[in-house]
């Protein structure tokens, strides 16, 4: 089927699915999707003039619906998440750019644009809808890319931007205090970010500051959990200097 979130972009035939966002309801515009051609609505609630089907969770059944139809990408490219108050997008542009100077291709998402090589656009959002996401992610399998790099916001796991996709690698930066006139607490922000590592694919590794009093938010049992930082950590950072060419560090790993 051809599906549709947005009735602007409704055409004859296609199915029209009514999401609940942060500033609209798509169950307001289901009319609208009616008035361009769409020949069945999927929504929460209601009863319309065409076949509709309702669905607990809107935003779940896009989930399922894109895994399956992104399914040849998601087999085929590793996701990295990165999330943080401070250093996200520096950490993540250079995570994806190292990967690319390796030999294996990388793709970046987040507050800098949507990145395979060179800039391919702008994104309003740090952590685009799923929609988004997921066609990106499929855009970068079909340009070469065996790894995506992406920031994940807080306001995004909040909004279900990123619901049950799943994550190869998590990174966590740091928390500190912003975001809570949306999120009100501390410990609502870090159990926001939280979720990012409840996502990972099976045990799959999750790095987290060890010098963040935040840190034990993200040490989750059930993943492989590696720890850096400056006062200790698996990666322990010894020392280290920087100039205007860069940066150089020493560490030691698991003592060693």
């Amino acid at each position: 089927m051809n599906l549709k979130v947005d009735s602007r972009k409704v055409e004859k035939g296609d199915v029209f699915l009514a999401l609940k966002g942060v500033d609209s309801d798509g169950h307001d515009y289901i009319e609208s999707a009616i008035k361009n051609g769409a020949s069945k609505i999927i929504a929460e609630h209601g009863s319309y003039s065409v076949p509709t089907e309702i669905v607990e969770d809107t935003r779940k059944y896009l989930s399922d619906y894109l895994k399956e139809y992104y399914k040849e990408a998601l087999q085929n490219v590793k996701i990295i998440g990165i999330t943080g108050t401070n250093g996200k997008t520096t950490c993540a542009y250079l995570v994806h750019k190292e990967f690319n100077n390796i030999g294996i291709k990388a793709s970046y998402i987040g507050t800098i644009g949507f990145y395979i090589d060179e800039r391919i656009r702008n994104l309003n959002n740090t952590t685009p809808d799923l929609y988004e996401l997921y066609a990106m992610i499929d855009e970068s399998y079909r340009n070469g890319c065996s790894v995506v790099v992406m920031e994940v916001s807080s306001q995004g796991i909040a909004h279900k931007r990123v619901i049950d996709m799943e994550f190869d690698i998590a990174l966590f930066t740091n928390l500190t205090q912003d975001h809570l006139d949306y999120h009100k607490t501390m410990e609502n922000y870090a159990l926001a970010k939280q979720q990012l590592f409840k996502q990972l694919k099976g045990k799959r590794t999750a790095i987290i500051n060890y010098d963040d009093s935040y840190k034990d938010y993200y040490l989750l049992k059930e993943n492989d959990n590696k720890t850096y930082g400056f006062t200790g950590g698996d990666y322990h950072i010894k020392d280290y200097s920087t100039s205007m060419s860069g940066t150089t560090f020493s560490f030691e790993y698991q003592n060693v």
